[in-house]
């Protein structure tokens, strides 16, 4: 047996045992299982704009796990990799698991393990496709690497997907489930990726696998643990409600609800009943609600913001005999700088490893990040970052348009200098550059079928598209740069090829080292 999963197979064999802390809600009949929910990390080793963060999300969990000693399970709704700023990705996202791992480490040798870190697989995960991704989590050095760990052994934690399987084999690429024991009660907990991951990532990146519907890969599992005599199961699934609500503080409050005519919401109402909770991720907003599925199941769903910023506290309470929740709740606690924590010796031992681990990260990231390219003085009518990204792959490529995807600029440009780091953050993929060609009555339908970033295609209120105030000519023939993702889109991919010329960080920072200083996102190259 491999090691690195001896804690936790080992951990699927004990009991836990009782917690040593009485609590309100429990009785002679039943116990109480703590889950902590994040999502969306997203490779945040240092505090975005002052929130989130390794230093701010660790302290905070080990906070919880140190004062409350009930059995906890910390899941993660994926994408906690992928997207990253530089002090992550440079390294692979190595250090974005090896935070996960110390968070386990510290389950496993100071909770006796009475809490284990599970998570799910998301989109950004298939980011580099799937050999990548199994070996950040199962190990093996990149052919960059060796980066801080010299033999790096992945994670010790497990990541859970149902709904991913891979061609060549016909098999599940990651275990479906879960199966804990709490008291002599089975817990099931199943990993669902989004299903629309093929159209997420760049195109051919998952060509090797097949993502099943989320809604067919619980009722399946479900009734496999409902069948090994589990009735506690939970969800954490990488998919989330947009409505953004707002934020309250306490406890799930009854009348707070998510739309359900989402693609998460039909997820969610279609559920069987012997779903008991859902943690969920992907849109990166604040989710505490009750929803009631289409059988008048009341389900719990959550979700704690991104990068960082937050976690789900959330309470299960169980009947010992049937071994089905009787009452779920939970509080989406926001982190804060500003906040001490009282940490024993052994939280303080582990955060003081998770700062040697922020601290080398961002040591090696240095050699890069911190190169000056200009001074950025925001003005008030501006264009969009987007926009201004689209005009730089216009100006590199020397071509008639230039487009970028809305989900592709993943930082703002804060006002002072800019360095490598800076425009890094917003284009953290790495994607080549491609030109296309579409005559006029193609590039029309682009822009009133799809939602992309261009500053010199407008249309007009009465629905007019022009081109540097022109009149696009149906018959004509336009050249259009943008990276490889929007670029394979549906539409966009029926242009003709012609070249796929660099890197997309690297022409936008040649943009802004040709633009004047201060530069604002409207001003234009000197020459």
């Amino acid at each position: 047996m491999n090691n690195k999963y001896l804690c936790a197979s080992f951990f699927l064999c004990l009991l836990f045992a009782a917690c040593s802390r009485t609590h309100t809600t429990e009785s002679n009949d039943t116990f109480v299982v703590k889950v902590l929910g994040i999502n969306d990390f997203h490779g945040q080793v240092l505090p975005d704009d002052g929130e989130g963060g390794m230093q701010q999300l660790g302290p905070a969990l080990l906070q919880s796990l140190a004062t409350d000693q009930r059995p906890t399970f910390i899941l993660h709704g994926g994408d906690q990799v992928g997207a990253s700023p530089a002090e992550s990705s440079l390294l692979q996202d190595e250090p974005s698991i090896q935070f996960l791992n110390l968070i386990n480490s510290y389950c496993q040798q100071y909770r006796l393990f009475r809490c284990q870190v599970l998570g799910t697989a998301g989109n950004h995960e298939f980011d580099e496709g799937s050999e990548e991704m199994l070996r950040l989590l199962h190990g093996g050095i990149h052919a960059k690497g060796p980066f801080l760990d010299t033999h790096w052994q992945g994670a010790n934690y497990k990541t859970l997907s149902a709904n991913v399987i891979d061609k060549s084999t016909n098999s599940l690429l990651l275990e479906p489930y879960s199966i804990q024991k709490v008291n002599g009660v089975g817990i099931g907990i199943i990993g669902i990726s989004l299903d629309t991951t093929p159209v997420e990532v760049t195109r051919g990146t998952v060509d090797n696998l097949v993502f099943v519907d989320q809604t067919e890969a619980v009722e399946r599992y479900a009734a496999v643990l409902q069948k090994k005599g589990v009735e506690t199961i939970i969800v954490i699934v990488h998919d989330g409600d947009e409505s953004n609500t707002n934020y309250y503080s306490g406890e799930t409050q009854d009348d707070n609800f998510i739309p359900l005519n989402s693609h998460f919401g039909q997820f969610v109402k279609k559920l069987p009943d012997s779903i008991d909770l859902v943690v969920s991720g992907h849109s990166h907003f604040f989710t505490n609600a009750y929803v009631t599925t289409d059988t008048g199941n009341k389900l719990l769903v959550t979700q704690a913001y991104s990068k960082g910023r937050a976690y789900a506290d959330i309470e299960l309470t169980i009947n010992k005999v049937s071994g089905d929740v009787e009452n779920a709740s939970a509080k989406i606690v926001k982190l804060d700088a500003n906040t001490s924590y009282s940490l024993s010796e052994a939280e303080t031992l582990q955060t003081n490893k998770i700062d040697l681990l922020v601290k080398a990260a961002t040591n090696f990231a240095l050699r890069y990040t911190a190169t000056f390219i200009n001074s950025y003085s925001p003005v008030e009518k501006q264009n969009s970052l987007g926009t201004f990204i689209a005009d730089s792959h216009r100006y590199g490529l020397k071509t008639d348009v230039g487009v970028m995807n809305e989900g592709g600029v993943r930082a703002e440009l804060k006002g002072g200098d800019v360095t490598w780091g800076d425009i890094y953050a917003i284009q953290p993929f790495g994607n080549s550059l491609m030109v296309r060609l579409y005559s006029g009555k193609q590039l029309k339908q682009l822009v009133s079928t799809v939602h992309f970033w261009s500053s010199n295609l407008v249309v007009s209120d009465n629905g007019n598209i022009t081109l540097d105030g022109k009149t696009i000519v149906d018959t004509n023939v336009y050249s259009v740069a943008g990276n490889n993702y929007v670029m394979n889109l549906p539409l966009f991919d029926e242009g003709e090829w012609v070249s796929s010329n660099g890197n997309d960080l690297d022409e936008t920072i040649n943009y802004i080292k040709h633009l004047p200083t201060p530069f604002n996102l409207t001003s234009k190259p000197k020459d």
